[in-house]
């Protein structure tokens, strides 16, 4: 009901207000202690007076005929209980409502406070990722450097394996031509066969070498493909953790 309330919407708000056991019916202690919450500054002698005036039936109880009739008698007590009713119900709206607002309030700073503080802990786990991504790209330039150093020792290996081959196939052929120039000469081609035999102890022992270096080499291969692919998994976890 707004300021230009009827005389009859006065009546019935003001009888609610006071029928605080909704039984259609006013006790005496519930006129006396509605009065008394709306600060209406009358003593208690006269509050009992006032209820004691408007039970015209003497049951002890106001009824809503009776609450109309002692309106009738005392308008002005009429307007104390509604407007002074109507701001009181109004003020504890606002208070709930204020209430309200400052539960809002401290869920909205928690809620902001665990966000930083999850935006404090995403920002240290992509802090140590990226120090763990640091770490893998390094352990991968050393482990291309350990690559480039066993290549270039297998290269050195088969420049020294085609040089043995070379030299043997020039051993081979001045054996072929000694031997061809001179059956006879027993003593020198027991000394190119005893040479030849050394060069094949060269050139297995330098395909040994070339098979060792090979091996290492697909060994080194294997370790960069596993620091290739920690490297592709520390890459993900940190887009993971920049995208949340």
């Amino acid at each position: 009901m707004g300021d230009h309330a009827t005389f009859d919407e006065k009546v019935c708000m003001a009888y609610e207000e006071l029928d605080t056991r909704k039984a259609r019916a006013v006790s005496l202690d519930s006129f006396v202690q509605v009065l008394q919450r709306l600060q209406v500054t009358f003593s208690t002698a006269t509050m009992q007076d006032l209820f004691v005036k408007g039970d015209t039936n003497k049951d002890g109880v106001l009824s809503f005929t009776e609450f109309q009739k002692f309106a009738d008698h005392y308008p002005t007590l009429l307007d104390v209980i509604y407007y002074r009713a109507k701001d009181y119900w109004i003020d504890m709206k606002q208070m709930e409502d204020i209430e309200e607002s400052k539960q809002q309030l401290l869920e909205y700073q928690s809620r902001e406070q665990a966000a930083q503080r999850s935006v404090q802990t995403a920002k240290k786990d992509t802090e140590a990722q990226e120090h763990a991504l640091h770490l893998a790209m390094q352990d991968i330039q050393d482990a291309e450097h350990r690559e480039n150093e066993a290549r270039a020792a297998m290269d050195r290996s088969h420049a020294e394996t085609n040089a043995c081959r070379n030299e043997l196939r020039a051993r081979s052929n001045e054996l072929t031509a000694a031997r061809e120039e001179s059956r006879l000469k027993q003593t020198q081609l027991s000394e190119a066969k005893k040479d030849t035999e050394h060069q094949h102890h060269r050139i297995e022992a330098c395909d040994a070498e070339v098979t060792k270096a090979e091996e290492r080499l697909r060994e080194i291969e294997r370790m960069f493909a596993e620091q290739r692919r920690c490297l592709d998994e520390c890459i993900s976890a940190s887009a993971r953790a920049r995208d949340e």
